[in-house]
Order: structure tokens, then sequence, then C-alpha cells
């Protein structure tokens, strides 16, 4: 799903390359980073056992790719998928916000257990 989904997105229209900070892209070292956003609705089809089980026929979500471009060793690229309206670029980078914050809890946790 994951290949068939980059391939996918790399034919949406670009929605907008911006010079982001630190606190939308997470790495471990801190940088300036540009970023190329790409957003489209798509369905997802329930498989049939479930549909069997009374579950939705399909679900509509807005897919979110986020890459990192430029002379980068390890360049950031996020597929997201969300249940939230994105019909604007703005829209998109608040949604790509989100999972970063998210991202940073994460590893903030991760780093708890140890």
């Amino acid at each position: 799903m994951e290949a068939y989904m980059r391939r996918w997105m790399l034919y949406q229209l670009l929605a907008g390359i911006q010079y982001r900070s630190q606190q939308t892209i997470v790495k471990a070292n801190k940088h300036q980073a540009h970023i190329e956003l790409r957003f489209k609705a798509c369905s997802l089809t329930c498989p049939k056992r479930l549909i069997k089980r009374g579950r939705p026929r399909s679900i509509t979500v807005n897919c979110i790719s986020v890459k990192e471009i430029g002379d980068v060793t390890n360049p950031v690229q996020w597929k997201l998928l969300t249940t939230h309206t994105i019909e604007t670029y703005e829209q998109a980078l608040i949604i790509v916000k989100w999972y970063s914050a998210r991202w940073y809890i994460e590893q903030l946790f991760r780093l708890l257990k140890k």
C-alpha cells in the first residue's frame, strides 16, 4: 500500500514549496527545511469480510505527502492520512504541524522509557 500511495501522490499537483522552521519538520538535528507538500482526497475501500460485518464500504480520507527537498543527507518523507478537511495549502500545513508535534511527543516518550 505504501509504494502505491507514494506513486499515486507523485502525480498529484504540487500544492506548494515552503521554507519551514524546525517546528514543522522534526529531525534529530535542528535545521531549516524546504518542504514540498501535496494533498488529495482519496477513498479507502473496506475489505469484503468487514463489509459483511456491517462496516461502511469505504471511507474518504485526505492524503498528504510531505517531502524535504534540497541538499539533505536524510530527507524527511511523510505520507499522512487524515479525516480532517483539507481544501487549502494552509490547512494541509496545519495538519503537518499537528503530526510533527505528535512525532516529537512519541520521541520524548521513547527516550523516557530507556
